[in-house]
């Protein structure tokens, strides 16, 4: 498990380095995203910090009742990430944003939705170790509309995210 999970904490931080870089594209070029690019970036990147607090504490701590809040908000960041890209479409169709700003916010898009993800494949280790007969595949498909713990925090992260 320790060294599953550390090629995804190892992900994590290329896309953190990733994020690092283009603030500096974004100060070097003098880019200036619209105030609803910026709101979109800011919730989504307050989302992704959230998901990494939880993962971290979960993690350190081996705390179940705190990894079983990662996989409702990695779902919210994957609705919230397909919002904004669809904002930034129509932003772009109103000539709000341009092609060139419009790279740099898809990167970082893509970066903020990865490390989420790599926050699920972290917790879904953690779970798969405490039960011999887990498989992580059989975990991470199963219909999380059924179960009433996944959907209360869902809707929890959706009403602040999304």
């Amino acid at each position: 498990m320790y060294l599953r999970v550390l090629s995804d904490f190892e992900r994590i931080s290329d896309h953190a380095r990733n994020l690092g870089e283009a603030a500096e594209e974004i100060n070097e070029k003098k880019i200036v995203f619209s105030p609803s690019a910026e709101n979109d970036i800011e919730r989504l990147e307050n989302a992704v910090c959230e998901i990494m607090e939880l993962t971290i504490h979960a993690f350190i701590n081996s705390d179940k009742s705190v990894a079983v809040r990662v996989d409702p908000l990695e779902e919210v960041i994957d609705r919230l990430c397909d919002e904004i890209k669809a904002n930034h479409i129509e932003r772009v169709s109103n000539q709000e944003c341009t092609l060139e700003n419009g790279f740099v916010f898809n990167d970082m898009i893509t970066d903020f939705e990865r490390i989420g993800d790599h926050c699920s494949n972290v917790v879904i280790d953690m779970i798969e170790t405490e039960s011999d007969d887990f498989e992580q595949h059989e975990y991470k498909n199963r219909e999380f509309a059924k179960e009433e713990l996944f959907n209360q925090y869902y809707g929890e992260y959706q009403e602040k995210y999304l």
